[in-house]
């Protein structure tokens, strides 16, 4: 499922750009704000940087012996380079200070990186990978099992554990492995897929309670969960085509990492789950072993091998000094979780336009960013919002390169933001799409005539109350509604063309609020290429031109961190609707919302 994130907030007058300290691993030099204000703010800055730096040169230039001798032992030859995968999976990871707790995230570039430095390094075997607690769509798998094919493609081995077992999605990334041992006693359940989506019209009757919405296309059902019983015919297409690439990518995951036939993996999948000793005689997995047994079996007689863990790997290629002053860079600026205008709450896992806005423009003003990378992983929500960062988006085009590059769900307002930038890249089994608008309310009518509640209004303007909970629209606010939406549809669908350089016919032709997964979208032109943020970034490189790919990529503000709602809205398919009420919840301010409520569970 998509990261379990929380935005931060960032001052709008007291921040400056921040780079990363150059020379180190990418996973620790990212930006994490910006300070604005006068060009003396950014002189000072640059000068008490060079001289820090030069400090901090002087002082290793004194012991560089030691650091000399301390680097010559770090790695000993048969060296195995460790990820723990328990958590989330992002595309590069944000600044880590000294104080902070270690972040359990998979940082995909710092292992790409890695795997880079590896090829040329002989005393470096291979990846030792221990798979957890992986938290990520399909595309995150995908993602990750890629960057598994990095280590094998620079001549390494790579070995992934199970210590609790696994399930369909860590499975399809451990697929890339040479190796895939599970804990003797767990679980192997490659499951499959399903979308369940709960209708809750009766729940809200029981309440006293019913819902109006109104949508702009004929796929936009965000909002049918709280009117219909039942399916709709256009949701069934929709979530079936989904299902079919989620599936297909599976098996071939499956059939081509572990060599049998996407028959044999379909039986696999079928007749699950399996207890570890049976995935072993089926060939599912190659071994049953406790960790401590594995690290045993992968040294020599009865040592265990010497490990570094990813990013004390990089650390140990970094620089012995600093530059003394900064270094062109990508900025990499992430559109997470839902998209609004303000936040209710600190505590709900949203994108601000005001901040990501703000992120943008400093981009665009910063001589050292020469291209971003927008990495999108949101499933919309405000449409005025998703607007105004496409503007932002669009803008910041006119200077310098942007490539999108899409996580699970990049739809309806996640697109529409992405849409603004050069070149989109996404996942094959990304959802994205769900060009269209959607308006919900709850009318509480009944509940209130039930509990003896009357309610009086008082009001100067024909249409002051029509929000109001008391009561459903009238046939003049209805009106006014449908024609506010049938305008902000219209602007979504032209920007979506004049992003993409598409007709506005096409794009009406594939909107409708119809969701694509990735494979689809690049079919119709909604996308240009299947990939992740390795190729976005190649992408970037490639628009620069020369010495573009010397350029490395550095996470920007604003940054996000775990959230327990987040937690509740991911879960949401699990317990009855409650997960996308909280969602809503960040929404209750906006009339129109361009949303996607939809994702798939796999177990």
């Amino acid at each position: 499922m998509p990261l379990y994130l929380l935005c931060l907030t960032f001052s709008r007058r007291n921040r400056t750009p921040k780079g990363g300290r150059s020379g180190e691993p990418i996973e620790h030099a990212a930006l994490t704000g910006w300070e604005t204000g006068a060009k003396g703010c950014t002189t000072t800055r640059s000068v008490m940087h060079a001289l820090l730096s030069l400090l901090i040169n002087i002082f290793r230039l004194i012991i560089l012996p030691w650091l000399v001798f301390k680097r010559w032992r770090g790695i000993p030859k048969g060296m195995w380079v460790t990820l723990v995968a328990d958590g989330s999976v992002r595309p590069i990871g944000p600044a880590r200070r000294f104080w902070e707790a270690p972040d359990r995230s998979v940082d995909l570039h710092a292992v790409h990186r890695a795997a880079a430095l590896a090829s040329r390094d002989k005393r470096i075997t291979g990846l030792f990978v221990e798979l957890r607690g992986f938290q990520g769509g399909s595309a995150s798998a995908l993602a990750l099992r890629n960057a598994l094919f990095a280590w094998k493609a620079a001549g390494k081995s790579v070995v992934v554990h199970l210590p609790q077992g696994g399930g369909t999605r860590p499975l399809m990334a451990a697929s890339a492995a040479d190796r895939i041992v599970a804990s003797p006693g767990s679980e192997i359940a490659p499951m499959g897929f399903a979308i369940e989506a709960p209708y809750v019209k009766g729940a809200l009757a029981h309440l006293g309670l019913s819902a109006e919405v109104m949508a702009q296309g004929r796929y936009k059902t965000a909002g049918e969960f709280l009117v219909d019983d039942t399916m709709s015919a256009p949701q069934q297409e929709q979530v079936n085509r989904l299902l079919d690439v989620t599936w297909e990518s599976l098996l071939r995951t499956l059939s081509e990492g572990r060599s049998v036939t996407s028959e044999q993996a379909k039986q696999w999948v079928d007749n699950g789950p399996w207890l570890a000793s049976e995935a072993k005689e089926l060939g599912i997995i190659d071994e049953t072993l406790d960790m401590e047994d594995l690290l045993h079996e992968l040294g020599t007689q009865e040592d265990i091998p010497p490990a570094l863990p990813v990013a004390r790997y990089l650390r140990h290629h970094k620089p012995l000094f600093r530059p003394l002053f900064r270094r062109p860079f990508i900025a990499v600026v992430q559109v997470q979780g839902t998209i609004v205008g303000d936040s209710p709450s600190p505590w709900l896992p949203v994108a601000i336009d005001e901040q990501i806005g703000e992120a943008l423009t400093m981009a665009r003003q910063d001589p050292h960013v020469k291209g971003v990378i927008l990495f999108v992983d949101s499933r919309g929500g405000s449409a005025s919002a998703s607007e105004r960062i496409f503007r932002e988006v669009r803008k910041l085009g006119e200077q310098k390169p942007v490539v999108a590059c899409l996580g699970d769900t990049a739809a309806s307002g996640g697109y529409m933001v992405a849409a603004g930038a050069h070149a989109i890249v996404c996942e094959p089994t990304t959802i994205t799409g769900s060009i269209g608008v959607v308006s919900a309310r709850v009318i509480a009518d009944q509940l209130l005539e039930r509990v003896g509640i009357r309610m009086q209004t008082v009001k100067r303007g024909a249409h002051a109350d029509m929000m109001t909970v008391s009561r459903g629209f009238e046939e003049g606010e209805r009106a006014s509604m449908e024609r506010l939406m049938k305008k902000v549809y219209e602007q979504f669908v032209q920007a979506v063309a004049a992003g993409r350089g598409l007709d506005i016919e096409k794009v009406e032709a594939l909107a409708q609020g119809r969701i694509w997964s990735g494979v689809d979208a690049a079919q119709h032109g909604l996308v240009d290429r299947l990939g992740g943020f390795e190729d976005a970034l190649e992408e970037v490189r490639h628009r620069l031109g020369p010495g573009g790919e010397r350029l490395e990529p550095v996470w920007v503000g604003p940054q996000q961190g775990p959230s327990w709602l987040g937690l509740l809205r991911e879960k949401g398919m699990q317990m009855g609707g409650l997960g996308d009420l909280v969602t809503l919840s960040s929404l209750k301010q906006e009339r129109v919302w361009a949303f996607c409520p939809w994702h798939i569970v796999d177990e």
